[in-house]
């Protein structure tokens, strides 16, 4: 099952994220995108994210 971290909207396959090693989760969010490139991606700098992934567009807990 997919959930999503609710401090990063990183997509995870697991309830720990490592990004923000946090294992605050839930299968309570809509919305994907993926991001390749975060230093050429605009989208990427209008959610705030700095590393590639897939990621929540709306997390809710």
């Amino acid at each position: 099952m997919k959930v999503a971290c609710q401090k990063c909207q990183r997509i995870l396959y697991e309830s720990m994220c490592p990004v923000c090693k946090d294992d605050k989760t839930t299968d309570n969010w809509s919305g994907i995108v993926v991001i390749i490139d975060p230093e050429k991606s605009n989208i990427s700098k209008a959610i705030g994210v700095n590393s590639p992934g897939a990621y929540a567009l709306k997390v809710r807990g």
